[in-house]
């Protein structure tokens, strides 16, 4: 069986996710420094609430984009993995972009909604049987999709998260594009 290292990029893809995400949750971190005041601190919950939005939609654009034009994230230039289509000879299209995205497009949509009810004060929709368990667990739905993706990785053969499966994609590490080794 032989097994192709420029798929090996478990490892690589974590610490590209922890290096975007720190370089997107830089200017969330500035606002808020700047803002906060230690003698009412409730009163920057919607700055809070809006920033953390804003960070959001930057991020999803951030990484559609980047994926798009680029085939990779700042965080993956550094660690030298790609985003290909499955095929593997071109980059992704635009579409593919957004699906790669959509869990996270979908929990950004549920953000704006969640602020928006919290900014126009809106309690009775909030408390609302239906909306109630969907604003609830979107934050446990988010670590439950990030542990799926986490496993699926694990399981297959080009290690391919959920998104890439939706989005026939697969990642490289174009360093080790030409290593292979027999087992």
């Amino acid at each position: 069986m032989t097994i192709d290292l420029k798929y090996e990029t478990i490892g690589k893809r974590v610490v590209a996710f922890l290096i975007d995400n720190l370089l997107l949750l830089l200017p969330s971190v500035m606002i808020m420094r700047n803002a906060f005041d230690f003698q009412d601190p409730f009163r920057y919950i919607p700055l809070y609430n809006a920033s953390g939005v804003l960070l959001t939609i930057i991020g999803v654009l951030y990484y559609v984009i980047a994926h798009y034009k680029y085939g990779q994230t700042i965080g993956k230039k550094i660690t030298n993995i790609k985003v290909t289509d499955l095929s593997e000879s071109h980059g992704i299209t635009i579409k593919q972009a957004v699906l790669r995205s959509l869990v996270p497009i979908i929990f950004a949509v549920l953000g704006l909604i969640t602020y928006f009810m919290i900014f126009f004060d809106l309690s009775d929709l909030m408390n609302h049987p239906v909306v109630y368990p969907i604003l609830y667990m979107e934050d446990h739905i988010g670590i439950f999709w990030m542990l799926a993706e986490f496993i699926t990785m694990m399981v297959t053969i080009k290690r391919r998260a959920i998104h890439d499966f939706i989005a026939g994609t697969v990642v490289v590490d174009y360093k080790d594009d030409e290593k292979n080794i027999q087992a």
